[in-house]
This record gives C-alpha cells, sequence and structure tokens, in this order.
C-alpha cells in the first residue's frame, strides 16, 4: 500500500511538476517507508516549489531528525516559525531536537513558546518538566509534570516520567503511586513495572518487587536485567534456589549479568 502512494505520488508530479503539495505528499510515503533521503529530496523540492509551504519544513525536520542530522533538523523547524510564528507544534519538535542535543535551556525556551501557543498542549508540558529534570531542577520538574497530568490525566507517560523524578529524590512510595498509575493506564507498560520492580527493592519488600518483575517478563521474557532484578529480589527474599533459576536463565541471555548474579548468590 505505501509503496502504491509512492507511484501515486509520482504519477501527479509527472503531470504537474510544480504541484507543492504532491512533493509533500512524496515526502511522507518515503518516510513512512524509513526512506529519509528520499524523503528529505522530496521536502526541499516541495519548498523550492513553494518556499512558504510552512508543512514542508515541519516534515523536513522530522526527516531530519529521524537521521539524527539534529542542527538540520533546527534549522529547519526554525525556517517553518519564521513563516508561522505561533506553530505550537514547530516549536515542540524543535524542544525535542535540542532535547536530543543535551541542549536543555533552549529546549526549555522551545517548549515554552509551543505552551504560549497552545496552554493546554499536555506533550509540550512533559517535554518540559523533562528538560528541567535533566539539568537538576527536580521540584520544578514535578510541579510541570502535575501539569502536564491535569491537562491529560491518561498519560501514562507523564506519570511514569513524575515516578522516575520521585526516585531520584529517594520518594519512592510517590513514585510507585505514579508507576502503579501508569500501568493501570496501559497495562503493557513495561517499564512501569520494571520501576515498581526497583522501588520495592529499595524499600525492601522483596515479594512486591518479585510480583512487578514478573509483569516485566510477562512482556518481555528475555529480558536479562529484568531477570538479574528478579534474582536479587528472590535473594532478600531468602529464596536462593529461585535465585539460582534466574541465575541459570541469565547464562543464555547475558555472561556478564549472569556472573554478577552469582556473585550476590555466593555472598
Amino acid at each position: 500500500m505505501l509503496i502504491g502512494a509512492i507511484d501515486a505520488d509520482k504519477q501527479v508530479l509527472r503531470i504537474n511538476p510544480k504541484d507543492a503539495e504532491a512533493c509533500n505528499f512524496l515526502g511522507i510515503s518515503y518516510l513512512n517507508l524509513s526512506r529519509y533521503p528520499e524523503a528529505i529530496d522530496a521536502y526541499k523540492n516541495s519548498i523550492s516549489i513553494d518556499p512558504n509551504y510552512v508543512i514542508a519544513y515541519y516534515n523536513l525536520g522530522f526527516a531530519y531528525n529521524k537521521m539524527g542530522l539534529f542542527p538540520e533538523s533546527i534549522d529547519a523547524y526554525k525556517q517553518a516559525i519564521n513563516i508561522k510564528p505561533n506553530d505550537a507544534q514547530a516549536y515542540y519538535q524543535l524542544g525535542l531536537t535540542y532535547d536530543n542535543l543535551a541542549h536543555y535551556t533552549e529546549a526549555i525556551d522551545a517548549y515554552k513558546k509551543a505552551i504560549l501557543s497552545k496552554p493546554d498542549y499536555a506533550e509540550a508540558y512533559n517535554g518540559l518538566a523533562g528538560s528541567y529534570s535533566r539539568l537538576g531542577r527536580l521540584d520544578v520538574a514535578i510541579e510541570t509534570f502535575k501539569q502536564c497530568i491535569r491537562i491529560k490525566p491518561e498519560s501514562e507517560v507523564a506519570h511514569f516520567n513524575l515516578g522516575l523524578v520521585y526516585g531520584r529524590l529517594h520518594r519512592f512510595e510517590d513514585g510507585i503511586v505514579e508507576f502503579q498509575k501508569a500501568a493501570s493506564i496501559n497495562p503493557k507498560f513495561a517499564d512501569a513495572y520494571f520501576g515498581l520492580g526497583l522501588f520495592y527493592n529499595a524499600l525492601k519488600r522483596p515479594n512486591k518487587a518479585i510480583d512487578a518483575y514478573k509483569e516485566v517478563l510477562r512482556l518481555k521474557p528475555d529480558d536479562p536485567e529484568v531477570h538479574y532484578e528478579l534474582g536479587k529480589a528472590y535473594l532478600l527474599s531468602w529464596d536462593k534456589i529461585s535465585a539460582m533459576k534466574e541465575y541459570n536463565i541469565l547464562k543464555d541471555l547475558d555472561k556478564e549479568l549472569a556472573n554478577q548474579l552469582l556473585d550476590f548468590i555466593n555472598k
């Protein structure tokens, strides 16, 4: 179906080579197939036909992002913003790109401008909170994640990220509450269960941790890190036999982690 879309877009361009919208759609078709260089060429063609085609600049930035060409992505988003100064989505994507470069101060500025243009932009609040967290401004990050959740209570990602920040402050009980909410919203959110396991272990509740790690393994049965942490939780609950079972599983998944677990078992 996607190959057919490319053929259809090319057919339109054969009829009218100066159709900027068709060039943009061709770029989207290539993007959906992860053919990023071709997508970039199509977006550039669209822009050469219509230099004020803001969507093509936005899509160009997204394609550059997919290729890890972050400076080029920033330039494209800035061009989109020059044409449409109140484009909240362009500011949001600009913030994400700055985050990818670890330019967190610039990311914060971009997210704030996205929110100024769209005050109920939950994803921008989530991005903003993440940048604050990476800068170590944890109290501000917590309040910003909470604002995101007020706007979009069903955001499992915001609940999960808030839980991570609580963990950095050793507020494990609060973190557990947020991870539980994330898992309740999305029962297939493996990272939320893994976070629960880590926090329960930190609070010396190995039986709760074991239950959480088993939920992760139900979703990701061959994850070596989970088998490793599960083995440690079994040891904390004085179940050496089960810990050895995890060791035997780990030997085939990650020998280094298996040896680390064995060291714990033999202590």
